[in-house]
């Protein structure tokens, strides 16, 4: 017997950075690009200031700079990640994220 799959056996995206420039001021603003049983993968655009804290407080995640910088603090060190930047965190082990400028993101929730 054969089983039908219940997702396609892949999922692409294009032009990721493109896709949510510009962004206004004063906001962040998203697009779901994939949800499964083990990840949820958020394109996030974040106006300069805006910072990220809600949406990463529960899980472990990857954030990964697409284009843009944030200041985020790691381990008591504060730093400036720049575009092709890429970081996992555990779960309640941050601070807020904020956007240096401009800043297109990729997040990974992951589920553990």
């Amino acid at each position: 017997m054969t089983q039908a799959l219940s997702d396609p056996p892949y999922v692409f995206h294009s032009d990721l950075v493109d896709r949510l420039a510009p962004v206004p001021a004063g906001e962040i603003v998203s697009e779901l690009l994939h949800h499964d049983d083990h990840v949820k993968v958020t394109l996030l655009g974040c106006a300069s200031g805006e910072q990220l804290a809600e949406q990463i407080a529960s899980r472990s995640f990857i954030l990964q700079v697409l284009a843009g910088e944030v200041r985020l603090v790691l381990a008591g060190d504060t730093v400036v990640a720049g575009s092709g930047s890429w970081m996992r965190m555990a779960p309640g082990q941050h601070e807020p994220i904020t956007a240096v400028g401009e800043a297109i993101l990729l997040l990974t929730l992951l589920k553990d």
